[in-house]
């Protein structure tokens, strides 16, 4: 087995006030937010953004094995199954135990994706508290997306295998955070990661923006709220019906995927959406596509 230590970069003010945890390349083969957390720094450094109080902890590459090969992972998706071993096995159980660590100290955590689809920025939300909900909302991305573990409730050993970043830190009261920038390849998706990261952190009151330019846009978007309900595995001969992007409208009735000879489909059961369709997915892929419901966000 491999062994890696992940660079953390602390900068703590010696103020008190939160820690912010921001993590990039957890999965190798996503780039936005390594270079989004690079761009940050240089800010830093030039003096375009200083911080003002509490602890800024920055995790440019989570998985650095994979993200050397720009793969998603090594041994097993490092996202799922995230909990300390005491005899890790593989290489994304002993960088589990480093990142483990510090997901136990931060308050706040920004954990940056992007995703193989076409498709449109998101939140994904966990506990829909308050101070989750305020906290997603200053990122400046107005789609949100809920129910991640709630489609794995099919067994125990599916709820755990949903557990990864966020799921963990809010096991120690975190107010935790996915940001979905995107596809992998979309250079809009870098933007979205380091508006998100300054948004956050001016959110939290941490810094003094002083270059004006980089100040969170005020402009305000109607909010897009989707809850999971459904997760689909590949079967053999199945392939989805239509070039689906990530957050793609569907009516009830709809074909979503279908047998090989067409005579066998799935159907949307209701009016929803299209969550991570991926016309690639080997057979047996437990996470081929997700459909989900439209909701509202609880107001503050």
């Amino acid at each position: 087995m491999k062994n890696d230590s992940v660079k953390i970069i602390t900068k703590d003010t010696g103020i008190e006030g939160p820690t912010l945890l921001v993590m990039g390349a957890v999965h190798g083969n996503e780039p936005c937010g390594t270079l989004a957390i690079d761009m940050f720094e240089q800010y830093l450094a030039k003096g375009d953004i200083t911080l003002t109080c509490g602890k800024l902890v920055l995790i440019p590459i989570s998985n650095p094995e994979a993200h050397r090969q720009g793969i998603r992972f090594v041994d097993r998706n490092l996202n799922r199954f995230l909990f300390p071993r005491a005899q890790p096995i593989n290489y994304e159980d002993s960088i589990g135990n480093q990142l483990c660590a510090v997901l136990e100290t931060a308050d706040y955590l920004l954990d940056i994706h992007s995703y193989k689809s076409q498709g449109e920025p998101f939140v994904f939300l966990g506990n829909l508290s308050d101070k989750e909900i305020d906290f997603a909302r200053a990122l400046g991305v107005p789609h949100f997306v809920y129910g991640w573990q709630d489609v794995f409730k099919d067994s125990q050993a599916r709820v755990k295998e949903s557990q990864g970043t966020t799921e963990y830190a809010r096991l120690f009261n975190a107010q935790a955070l996915t940001l979905e920038c995107g596809n992998h390849t979309d250079a809009r998706s870098v933007q979205v990661a380091l508006s998100a990261t300054i948004n956050a952190m001016v959110h939290l009151g941490m810094v003094q923006i002083n270059n004006k330019a980089l100040l969170p846009a005020t402009s305000v978007q109607a909010e897009q709220c989707i809850q999971m309900k459904s997760r689909y595995e590949r079967q053999a001969g199945w392939s989805l019906a239509a070039g689906w992007r990530t957050m793609n409208p569907v009516k009830q009735g709809d074909i979503l995927a279908h047998s090989a000879d067409g005579q066998q489909t799935i159907k949307a059961a209701h009016d929803g959406y299209i969550v991570f369709p991926d016309k690639n997915a080997p057979v047996g892929d437990k996470e081929w596509f997700f459909f989900g419901m439209p909701t509202a966000l609880p107001k503050p």
